[in-house]
């Protein structure tokens, strides 16, 4: 069986799993978020037990809106992340996709913390008839079954968790959103296509068209064992607004990718933007603290207006408008076709971009941007007035 058998997530919309609270578990230092687990989809047969945080906002006005939070590889349910949300009024919940659990009691995850995570379930957690569910494969689980399958359970988890929070009254069921970082990202970008209940969703680094990535992580999506389970083929028609937040030379995703899912998103989805990043770097702590992904939230939950982007290209000039104030314009390229290798840039040793962004400061009043002669590749950045970075799609020559 190649794994691509049998990829149906209907049934995991009809379940609407108990949690269950474990005291023991919630985490030192936070005292707005809980520990609890809940029902997975079965793996070889053995229903699985997820573990997860959920936090709630003091003082106010229920219902709220609620946000999940997927965390990226070699991570876990991340509280400081969760706080960030919390501290804007969002229900937060964060599951474990990976089958890990705290190995010690009231332990909250960070950077320095990663082996008091265990792929067990600790004492104290209902664990008769349970296992855990799969750990992060990078997509090379290609020879077992679907339903067995990482990716499979994880975007399965994620819309269990939706269902646990429609079924809260504290929630409001009309404002639910989504935002995933890394690997969490890829999960988000996959589910958004599946479960259209969300009201916005914000991929940071993972996206979708990954088979066309230039980065290592993508090697796995162009298998044609996983063909199936590209999240781009899924995304015909959906309104969901997404803003897609990366790094414009990040180590594991190529923007490249991220330009496609906000092109082929955006048509179905005109709320949806794109934000490419310079020098954002990769990493959990990085990610959450970039504001785009609150702001957009704020924006889309609020119903206030997004920026409309408009960029064409006329006789060599690149003709570009945004429908908000902005306090700068950045015109990016490189002077040839964008080419990934592994060597040491930013002081570390990963795969990079082999190119340097070329960047051209352009009068705020100015519409019409020459394209330099030698420009191969080229976006716009807009930078509004509160510091939130938009960008325009990305161009080839």
């Amino acid at each position: 069986m190649d794994g691509t058998d049998q990829i149906s997530y209907e049934k995991q919309f009809e379940i609407y799993p108990s949690a269950e609270y474990c005291p023991q578990y919630d985490p030192d230092g936070y005292s707005r978020i809980k520990a609890f687990s809940f029902a997975g989809v079965p793996l070889n047969g053995t229903d699985t037990k997820i573990f997860a945080f959920i936090g709630i906002p003091e003082h106010c006005c229920f219902p709220a809106p609620a946000v999940i939070l997927v965390h990226g590889g070699g991570c876990h349910p991340d509280c400081e992340w969760m706080n960030k949300w919390i501290d804007r009024g969002y229900i937060a919940l964060a599951m474990d996709t990976t089958g890990y659990f705290p190995a010690k009691e009231h332990t909250a995850f960070s950077e320095q913390n990663r082996g008091e995570w265990v792929r067990e379930i600790p004492k104290g957690i209902v664990s008769e008839g349970f296992t855990v569910s799969p750990d992060n494969s990078g997509m090379n689980d290609i020879n077992i079954s679907a339903g067995d399958r990482w990716l499979y359970h994880a975007v399965s988890q994620v819309i269990l968790a939706h269902n646990i929070l429609l079924a809260d009254s504290r929630v409001d069921s009309g404002k639910i959103g989504i935002s995933g970082i890394s690997w969490g990202g890829v999960i988000v970008s996959a589910v958004i296509g599946i479960d259209r209940r969300f009201a916005f969703a914000v991929p940071i680094y993972g996206s979708a068209f990954l088979a066309e990535g230039l980065s290592q992580i993508d090697k796995p999506f162009r298998l044609p064992e996983n063909s199936e389970w590209l999240a781009e083929k899924r995304y015909d028609g959906l309104e969901t607004p997404v803003m897609w937040l990366c790094w414009n030379d990040d180590c594991c995703f190529s923007l490249n990718s991220n330009a496609l899912s906000y092109a082929s998103v955006s048509k179905s989805s005109p709320k949806s933007l794109l934000s490419m990043k310079h020098l954002m770097y990769h990493s959990h702590t990085n990610a959450y603290n970039c504001e785009e992904s609150y702001w957009f939230a704020d924006c889309i939950i609020n119903e206030k207006d997004v920026p409309a982007v408009s960029c064409r290209i006329c006789n060599g000039e690149l003709i570009a408008d945004i429908s908000q104030q902005v306090s700068s314009i950045r015109l990016f390229y490189i002077t040839e076709k964008m080419e990934y290798v592994k060597h040491i840039k930013y002081g570390i040793d990963n795969c990079f971009m082999k190119q340097e962004w070329q960047i051209n400061d352009i009068e705020t009043s100015e519409r019409k941007i020459k394209i330099p002669e030698n420009a191969a590749e080229y976006y716009v950045e807009f930078t509004l007035d509160n510091g939130i970075v938009i960008c325009s799609d990305y161009f080839q020559k």
